[in-house]
């Protein structure tokens, strides 16, 4: 039974595809693996001059901005790859269903061919 389901896997569509599927793997697997931001420590001298600790509340928050922009590139990086990843996904299994079906219209009449040919 596993090897009729293999038989009708659309073998040549997915070699065809495989270096950009292991691709877009391999950038997702990179994805998750870095490490999460740095938390920021903000030390604030009481003995600074408002200017001073203003100063570096902005330096701050300046960081946080460009951790955010990263993190968001990356999210709409991932995206980007899911989304190519699942069009892959559906274009296999149209492509299956499409083999699955001519499987069950050319089965029935290859097999009467073969029955009218052994009869006769």
């Amino acid at each position: 039974m596993a090897l009729n389901w293999l038989a009708l896997i659309p073998w040549g569509t997915l070699i065809e595809n495989a270096p950009r599927i292991l691709d877009a793997s391999k950038k997702l697997f990179r994805g998750t693996q870095t490490p999460p931001p740095r938390p920021i420590e903000i030390a604030i001298d009481a003995q600074a001059g408002p200017q001073e600790r203003l100063a570096n509340l902005e330096a701050a928050v300046a960081a946080q901005q460009q951790d955010l922009a990263a993190l968001h590139q990356r999210q709409q990086e991932s995206a980007r790859l899911i989304e190519e990843l699942a069009a892959q996904n559906a274009q296999l299994t149209v492509r299956l269903r499409r083999q699955y079906r001519l499987t069950l219209v050319l089965g029935p009449v290859l097999l009467a061919v073969i029955l009218y040919l052994a009869l006769r």
